[in-house]
């Protein structure tokens, strides 16, 4: 009886022990900055208003935190800052009251600027999306965007016109952008612009893209960038129709076969058959934040996750942790095994003390 009240109490300690792990205690934003760089990273990958002493804190630790001297936090308060824009936007676009002042809005929204032209390209991806879904599409962002994607690389630069396009940014300059791709002398840029124009459409790039279907021998750059241009292709509908023989032709073409025909197929069928409703897709159209003048748009959307910490991209994860790379337990990870080991351990300790104390 003695031994089953020591395992108990010695159970009850294991799991007070891991909750009060698992519980942190709400941390002052001055007591941020006296943190290792690895404790504020990891800091940022979890923030939320609710660990802050003063949950009116956040947007300011999210500046703080673009301001680290550290590559790895100013990441990771980057990505945070692209899932906090994202959050209010849902906020906003469902009818409920937002809570941060406009003010810090403002703040937060400047600071992101300055942060699309970090040093680090791991910073400037998740600083773009945050800046993106800032606000309903306008010049000043837009501009500020562009000028910084005319540096960056096409991995980089594609995903994010992929993103602006995605979130209502249409205007020529955007479209200039994109065809230039077109023109690119490699066809792995070629094949990103696609998949943006697939989205954008404009009219005078469905030549463009046609042009792009005369397969070159041995080209296995080209052969893997037609599954994109024939997706755009399709995209068009029945305004490709003129396009169907040089699909057609390339069924015959002995270089093609596998999933690449398999794509040809599907466009002439799109093409001839054309759905007649686009899919649906859950994609948040930015509103202004700020402005409440006017009832929001009708809105059914999931948030988008936003780019892995691995890459500069703003490419989709599964995550919030794959976005500012904040480590998940491991496959198979379960607390109740070592709430169990946690607990023996202190049974025997309390055993052995009651023991000792006889």
């Amino acid at each position: 009886m003695k031994l089953c009240v020591i395992f108990l109490l010695g159970w009850m300690m294991g799991w007070a022990v891991l909750f009060a792990q698992s519980s942190p205690q709400p941390i002052d934003l001055l007591d941020v900055s006296k943190m290792t760089a690895n404790e504020r990273a990891k800091f940022y990958q979890t923030l939320e208003p609710k660990n802050l002493a003063n949950v009116n804190d956040f947007i300011p630790a999210l500046i703080q935190g673009m301001n680290d001297p550290e590559e790895s936090v100013r990441l990771a308060a980057a990505g945070k800052s692209a899932y906090a824009m994202i959050g209010l936007q849902e906020i906003r676009q469902q009818g409920q009251p937002i809570t941060v002042s406009a003010d810090q809005i403002a703040t937060l929204k400047s600071k992101l600027k300055d942060a699309i032209n970090d040093a680090s390209a791991q910073v400037r991806g998740p600083a773009m999306a945050a800046l993106i879904y800032s606000d309903a599409p306008n010049s000043e962002s837009e501009s500020a965007l562009l000028n910084r994607l005319a540096q960056e690389d096409a991995e980089l630069r594609f995903s994010a016109l992929k993103d602006m396009v995605q979130a209502g940014y249409q205007s020529a300059a955007v479209k200039d952008a994109t065809l230039a791709g077109l023109d690119a002398n490699n066809w792995r840029e070629r094949a990103k612009a696609a998949d943006v124009i697939a989205q954008l459409k404009p009219d005078e790039a469905l030549p463009k893209l046609a042009a792009l279907l005369k397969v070159e021998s041995g080209n296995v750059e080209q052969l893997s960038a037609l599954h994109e241009i024939i997706s755009a292709i399709a995209a068009y509908g029945s305004k490709a129709s003129a396009y169907l023989p040089e699909l057609e032709r390339l069924l015959l073409d002995p270089s093609i076969g596998g999933t690449l025909s398999d794509r040809i197929r599907a466009a002439i069928a799109t093409i001839k058959n054309p759905p007649l409703q686009p899919a649906a897709t859950a994609q948040i159209k930015p509103v202004s934040l700020v402005d409440t003048t006017s009832p929001p748009p009708s809105f059914t959307a999931t948030a988008k996750p936003f780019p892995p910490a691995a890459t500069p991209s703003l490419k989709q994860s599964s995550s919030p942790s794959q976005s500012t790379g904040a480590e998940s337990p491991p496959a198979g990870f379960s607390i109740v095994p070592v709430a169990i080991l946690a607990a023996v351990i202190a049974g025997i300790v309390l055993y052995l003390l009651l023991h000792k104390l006889k």
